[in-house]
């Protein structure tokens, strides 16, 4: 009588075991789709957001390089003018007093 009921216990227990894998499968047969999704939709965005980046790094590049450009001609003007302001002080041809 012991036996039959341990026996009856074991096969309970087994059932269940395989009703619990059944749905264990169930889940994983419906998650893994959702969970490729996710990784697709995951891997779109990080994609998106590198291209902007990329985008960002062109556009400060761009920008440094005009600002650079500006500080050389403005430092090319400044220069100039100094070096006009400097020719306009020096006498252009004046006699040199003699020695005696």
């Amino acid at each position: 009588m012991p036996e039959r009921m341990i026996l009856s216990q074991v096969r309970q227990m087994v059932e269940e075991m395989q009703a619990l894998n059944k749905k264990r499968q169930l889940l994983m047969s419906i998650s893994s789709p959702l969970t490729r999704r996710l990784e697709i939709v995951m891997k779109m965005q990080l994609e998106g957001e590198e291209k902007a980046m990329r985008e960002m790094v062109k556009t400060m590049q761009s920008q440094a390089l005009l600002e650079k450009t500006e500080a050389e001609r403005l430092a090319n003007v400044t220069n100039s003018e100094a070096n006009q302001h400097v020719q306009e002080k020096v006498p252009t041809s004046s006699p040199l007093p003699r020695l005696k």
